[in-house]
């Protein structure tokens, strides 16, 4: 990602506390996600 991309993010992070909220939520479903995968690909070898 870009750093301005990444500044202005922050910015608005911290001017809406729903968006910081939801950007979390977002990162714990990817992560859940790449968790579900990585096993799939495990129990499939």
């Amino acid at each position: 990602m870009n750093e301005k991309f990444i500044l202005r993010l922050i910015e608005l992070i911290k001017e809406d506390p729903e968006l910081r909220l939801a950007l979390l939520e977002a990162i714990n479903s990817y992560s859940k996600a790449q968790t579900a995968l990585a096993s799939w690909r495990n129990r499939r070898k």
